[in-house]
């Protein structure tokens, strides 16, 4: 299957000299993550709500005004994008694209052809159209027919329910982890995303800049306890590959804790499935 058959065509872009808050509300808008950065026809950039995140805590200028009409921090796309851009061809194979994801941990990749956008693919788009139209839940591959305990992680990271968010994103950055889960003494809790995250540092920065305004102090850290969801899937240790699959397709979820008589042993993520499929065509040959 090549990437012209799961891409989608009709791409959201932005120019450089953009502003971010108009970025932010694009990205809003269309439900994206991810906004192709376009001056005269080409590709000259990337920029994503984690750029947005880095950049300016997710805020909009006008949570980020300093006294004499100021604002804190970048206020155009050019000043946060990413670059140079990773960019395929829609004629390559979905292998490709997954291994260039896993190798330079990115999201999303644009689709050139004679330099020119035509698409952009993103893990959802590899995930929904792959594993999907494959039905690994019924192949005969003992790939997956094997238990989920087959592909634990070397070590599991987890946070505790009173864990600082700056705490939490020195975890996520460092670790490079999108999806941590909270636990005491292995009992699962919760679990907290980067996208929690986010939105932890955006209403923090917000409140903490009302509250100089009043002439007051802002004292309050957000806690993960306070952020953390609670109702999450958790999946046996006894499941197979191919089950785990099925629930995050099913389920339309990109994490799941595995656990082990109760206690949590591992987490199986949507970039563990997309390693998979970059490895695909070698493992449909053993």
């Amino acid at each position: 299957m090549k990437l012209e058959d799961l891409a989608k065509t009709h791409v959201v872009t932005v120019p450089p000299e953009e502003l971010i808050d108009k970025a932010i509300a694009i990205m809003g808008v269309h439900e994206i993550h991810h906004l192709p950065v376009v001056s005269n026809g080409s590709i000259v950039g990337m920029l994503s709500d984690k750029d947005i995140l880095i950049s300016v805590g997710g805020l909009s200028s006008a949570h980020r005004r300093l006294p004499g009409r100021r604002v804190a921090g970048p206020e155009k796309v050019a000043d946060i994008m990413s670059k140079p851009v990773h960019t395929l061809s829609a004629s390559d194979s979905v292998h490709l694209a997954a291994r260039l994801m896993i190798r330079e941990r990115i999201h999303a990749i644009p689709l050139l052809l004679g330099g020119t956008l035509v698409g952009i693919v993103t893990v959802i788009d590899l995930l929904d159209g792959i594993l999907s139209s494959t039905e690994l839940t019924t192949t005969k591959h003992p790939l997956f027919e094997k238990p989920i305990r087959s592909f634990f992680a070397d070590q599991l990271i987890t946070a505790g329910p009173s864990t600082p968010v700056d705490e939490l994103v020195d975890m996520m950055v460092h670790r490079h982890i999108r999806h941590l889960p909270i636990a005491v003494e292995r009992e699962l809790l919760g679990i907290i995303s980067d996208r929690d995250v986010r939105a932890a540092l955006g209403r923090a920065a917000v409140r903490d800049q009302q509250a100089q305004a009043s002439g007051k102090l802002f004292l309050g850290s957000w806690l993960a306890m306070e952020i953390m969801h609670t109702d999450v899937k958790t999946i046996d240790s006894d499941a197979s590959f191919g089950q785990v699959v099925d629930e995050l397709m099913r389920n339309r979820i990109h994490c799941l804790p595995v656990l082990e008589a109760g206690k949590l042993v591992a987490i199986i993520t949507d970039t563990d499935i997309l390693r998979l499929i970059g490895d695909w065509d070698m493992i449909l040959n053993e």
